[in-house]
């Protein structure tokens, strides 16, 4: 009577213990490890152009798409029955038993590729219990993932010596190349050195690994491909993992940048930089107007030894003169100027700000073209001093241009502005030039005006003539940052040099030192050049600017030092450049107040001395003389 039931009772356990395993080839595979993959960074095409090692000082990538060749030579020579069995191979492991029974040493693991993942995937040591827990997440692997899967982690997983792993990191560290571009060859070693990563080491045992790599081979057959391949010796080219983009790698934002513009012109900047005294740098940006993306991204170059780690794309610095375009570009949207306007470029004494030019000359009378073109101080100050700098700087924000400027105290931007009083930083420079190239600043006539201006700018260097890109150069106050930013009708290229600490850099200014490098890229670029066509300015009338410049209190009328004839009983005006109250005194004696032209009979023929004095007791003198008719 019991025998049935102890049999029920067996067969209940059974069923029970089969259901729970069942169960538990569904519980999830810890797939840490193999997610920590290398910190990267891919370009627009999707190449590889920055990795850094990962959380646990590894080179770690995963694989992409392996080609049939090498799977051919991975499975023939690993896991013959990869894609038949369940992730374990009972006849290799029997095989492996009956191996370490008769030889009495263990000669072959029975080891698959999918019990190699779940080793790699947990490492421990080689214990009985460690193997059967190596079996079990092996048939979870597969129960839970494709075959394609399970191989993809362990070509990432898979150890390469010292602290590479995986295929992708081996082949680009030990041979500078992806594994798919490699030789029959060089695949068939990197299909043999994780059997023993320290012993096969490529780069210490170049012999040792040959010769594993031939092993790998013979397995394949002997056709002409295998032979050649059997009497090729691979040679190592050991390569520093890419670290093209190192600045852009740390942003938060990601862009899509072009490796092989990034690689080319790191290299000209580098060059260029190794010319100017350390530690001298350069930061370059350029912009693809059409395709709306950031190309290149070079915050520094050149090592420890120029402040390389600073970011000076993104530093806050003194745009210098890259503003003034923007300046006259709103004063002829709003009206105040046009093409044919004269300006005269003069001592000034704004508000108490009184600007000189870079060259501490004047040039006189001239046309808005001419001042933008030779950059003067003077005029622009004058006309942003019509527009007024807090509605130029208002204008800025409303357009979405990011610019720094300090808002405690209720503090807003003065006249300094139009010279680089705020801050920017290069990258947003040149998107503040490339909304200016697309016109999304100015009505069309103001912005077609500014960038034909600006692309008949002279060259830095005289002898060549501009091709036709406009550009802007700049050097903040005490030549600490030298700027040139420049657009054509594809990209906007933007340069800065000086030093990241922000160390003056005695004559250094922006078109001796950042334009030639500039233009450099644009030679490489290939310009694709702004028409310059006739501007139909016959409708405008040419008118001189008339500045709203602050002067000292002065008598006007009549002027100092003159001689007047004035017959008898006739009037002489006064006048001052005041339209306050103002107390007139001729030799000391009161005479009366106007706030006009007050009108002064002289007495007498003789020497006079004229004296005004305005509401604030400020005076002004003047000396005439007075002649009657003959």
């Amino acid at each position: 009577m019991l025998q049935p039931y102890f049999a029920t009772k067996r067969r209940l356990v059974i069923g029970v213990g089969l259901l729970a395993f069942a169960c538990s080839l569904f519980w999830p595979v810890d797939l840490a490890k193999y997610n920590e993959e290398s910190p990267t960074l891919y370009d627009r095409n999707g190449e590889l152009i920055h990795v850094e090692r990962n959380a646990h000082d590894r080179w770690v990538l995963k694989a992409q798409t392996v080609d049939v060749q090498f799977k051919e030579l991975l499975l023939n020579f690993e896991d013959k029955w990869f894609y038949v069995h369940p992730g374990v191979n009972p006849l290799a492991m029997v095989r492996a038993l009956g191996q370490a029974i008769i030889h009495k040493k263990i000669l072959s693991g029975g080891s698959t590729i999918t019990m190699q993942v779940a080793r790699l995937l947990s490492p421990g040591p080689r214990t009985l219990w460690k193997k059967c827990c190596e079996v079990h997440t092996a048939l979870r692997l597969t129960t839970q993932y494709s075959k394609e899967s399970v191989l993809k982690m362990y070509l990432t997983l898979a150890p390469y010596g010292g602290n590479i792993h995986g295929i992708r990191a081996a082949s680009l560290h030990y041979f500078g190349k992806e594994p798919n571009f490699l030789p029959l060859s060089y695949k068939a070693m990197l299909v043999a050195i994780p059997q023993s990563p320290s012993r096969l080491r490529p780069d210490r045992f170049i012999k040792k690994a040959n010769d594993a790599k031939n092993k790998v081979l013979q397995r394949m057959g002997n056709s002409p491909d295998i032979k050649e391949a059997l009497g090729e010796l691979c040679q190592i080219k050991i390569t520093p993992f890419i670290k093209l983009a190192a600045h852009a790698f740390r942003l938060k934002v990601p862009i899509l940048l072009d490796k092989s513009y990034q690689e080319a012109i790191t290299t000209f900047a580098f060059d260029y930089v190794e010319k100017l005294p350390a530690p001298m740098n350069a930061a370059c940006v350029v912009y693809d107007l059409k395709a709306d993306q950031v190309l290149v991204y070079i915050g520094a170059v050149g090592g420890a030894c120029r402040m390389d780690g600073n970011d000076m794309c993104r530093a806050i610095r003194s745009p210098g003169s890259l503003l003034k375009p923007f300046i006259y570009g709103l004063a002829m949207e709003r009206g105040y100027i046009n093409p044919q306007t004269l300006i005269t470029d003069k001592p000034i004494n704004l508000k108490g700000y009184m600007p000189e030019n870079f060259d501490m000359v004047f040039c006189g009378d001239m046309t808005i073209e001419e001042a933008l073109q030779q950059s003067l101080n003077t005029p622009v100050i004058q006309v942003l001093d019509q527009i007024g700098p807090g509605y130029f700087f208002d204008w800025l924000k409303q357009k979405q241009v990011a610019i720094h400027f300090p808002t405690h105290n209720n503090k807003r931007p003065r006249l300094a502005i139009g010279l680089g009083g705020v801050g920017m930083s290069l990258v947003e420079l040149a998107c503040l030039y490339g909304k200016l190239a697309k016109g999304k600043l100015l009505n069309q006539p103001s912005q077609v005006w500014v960038t034909q201006t600006l692309a008949l700018t002279p060259m830095p260097d005289q002898r060549i003539k501009n091709p036709g890109i406009a550009y802007k150069t700049g050097t903040s106050y005490g030549f600490r940052d030298a700027w040139s930013i420049g657009y054509d009708n594809q990209y906007v290229v933007g340069i800065w040099v000086g030093r990241a600490d922000g160390t003056p850099c005695p004559g250094y200014h922006g078109r001796q030192i950042a334009a030639p490098l500039m233009m450099q890229v644009f030679n490489y670029l290939g310009a694709n050049p702004i028409l310059i066509s006739e501007q139909n300015s016959s409708s405008q009338q040419r008118l001189r600017f008339q500045t709203h410049e602050k002067q000292d209190f002065h008598i006007s009328m009549p002027k100092k030092s003159t001689t007047l004839c004035v017959p008898v009983d006739e009037v002489v005006y006064l006048q001052t450049n005041s339209s306050d109250m103002v107390l007139w005194y001729v030799n000391g004696t009161y005479l009366g107040e106007s706030k006009t032209a007050y009108s002064w009979t002289p007495a007498n023929a003789g020497f006079y001395q004229i004296t005004a004095m305005n509401t604030k007791n400020t005076i002004d003198t003047c000396n005439v003389e007075i002649r009657r008719e003959p």
